[in-house]
């Protein structure tokens, strides 16, 4: 204990005595309720019963970042699948649900716990923080399911001793200390960008960085509502991103001292530059019409139409992205993908995107607009 308090107060020095006093007294009153959860508990046992579970098999992890955008996700279906925090609204355009998701971030959790609720049902495994590194205790507020396994932050670097996680400066990095324990042997990132521009529509809400956004206009994701009117999150300050880029640095060198684990960044228009970099569509062996029948799953959930081709026929071609684009009057329309990805910010209230696919994109009216 005396060891843990020591390391505590050096982590905590360069915060300022008041809210270093304060973070600490939280962290150090909450430690024994947290050994007390981890001994003996059925959390601990499914966290054992895990361990190297998927030896071998390889995972994507989901970032969500605007290059999602560019991404044919459908061919994801019968891959391993870790997403984070809102990628929910991502269900109604693809045609299959995450095995795997996580929040790491307090102001996402409180701000959308009964969203959070509704998406464990759809995973196989879901992960949260018991005690949150600020000190203010997670556990209690998303209701106990069997898929949920809880984690402890502790104070130190990438750990290998689960559900013990070092917390980083993005969920991604908790999440890959979970995915080395799985077992996981290689661990593929896309939508993991960092391509983060300050958003400007919005409030303070408490510390500088903490912010709630007052328009449906977020830059950095890949839905404009993602952090939309009155989502509440960090504002991503030069700092913070830093942060983020120095916890994938971390990750490279913990790969590099297992080395019985690869991580590939597969993501497109990323700035991620510590792992090696290849073409998204290279991982799979996909023919022509397997690729085509995996889109047409996500035309036929959202359309109704049989396949892309109908689709295609009763769609309107729009050439440009020009304010004589008037969705009221276009049930569906398709664009090329360099077009589709400013057109997606404006029809995502009206349409549902469905791409890319033979570098189209197609956006279905929703139902009752």
């Amino acid at each position: 204990m005396k060891r843990y308090i020591n390391k505590l107060i050096e982590t905590r020095r360069k915060e300022g005595y008041r809210s270093a006093i304060r973070k600490s007294y939280l962290v150090i009153k909450n430690s024994i309720a947290r050994q007390l959860i981890f001994n003996n508990t059925e959390n601990e046992k499914k966290w054992r019963s895990l361990k190297d579970k998927y030896k071998g098999k390889r995972v994507f992890v989901i970032g969500n970042g605007g290059s999602l955008n560019k991404t044919p996700l459908y061919l994801l279906k019968d891959e391993y699948k870790i997403c984070f925090n809102r990628f929910n609204m991502m269900f109604e355009r693809i045609n299959w649900l995450p095995n795997f998701y996580m929040v790491d971030d307090e102001l996402v959790l409180n701000d959308m716990v009964h969203e959070i609720e509704n998406i464990i049902p759809s995973t196989e495994m879901s992960f949260f923080p018991d005690i949150h590194r600020s000190g203010k205790i997670f556990r209690g507020k998303i209701k106990e399911a069997s898929n949920i396994l809880w984690f402890y932050h502790t104070f130190g670097e990438f750990s290998s001793n689960l559900p013990f996680v070092g917390p980083g400066n993005t969920v991604v990095y908790s999440a890959v200390q979970v995915l080395f324990f799985l077992g996981f042997s290689e661990i593929i990132l896309i939508g993991v960008d960092m391509n983060y521009q300050i958003h400007k529509t919005v409030k303070t809400i408490g510390t500088v960085e903490e912010i709630e956004s007052t328009k449906d206009d977020d830059p950095n994701h890949f839905d404009p509502r993602y952090f939309g009117k009155g989502r509440k999150y960090h504002q991503p300050f030069n700092y913070i991103v830093q942060g983020m880029l120095d916890s994938m640095e971390r990750i490279a060198a913990a790969a590099a001292v297992k080395q019985d684990v690869k991580v590939i960044n597969a993501g497109y228009d990323s700035k991620v530059t510590n792992f090696v970099r290849i073409d998204f569509e290279e991982l799979f062996t996909y023919g022509k019409k397997e690729k085509q029948e995996l889109f047409n799953e996500c035309v036929r959930k959202v359309s109704g139409y049989p396949d892309v081709d109908v689709l295609n026929q009763n769609s309107k071609v729009v050439v440009k992205l020009g304010e004589d684009l008037d969705l009221d009057v276009l049930p569906s329309f398709s664009t090329d993908v360099d077009v589709a990805i400013g057109v997606i910010n404006k029809a995502i209230h009206s349409h549902i995107p469905l791409g890319p696919f033979n570098g189209k994109y197609y956006f279905v009216k929703r139902n009752g607009q």
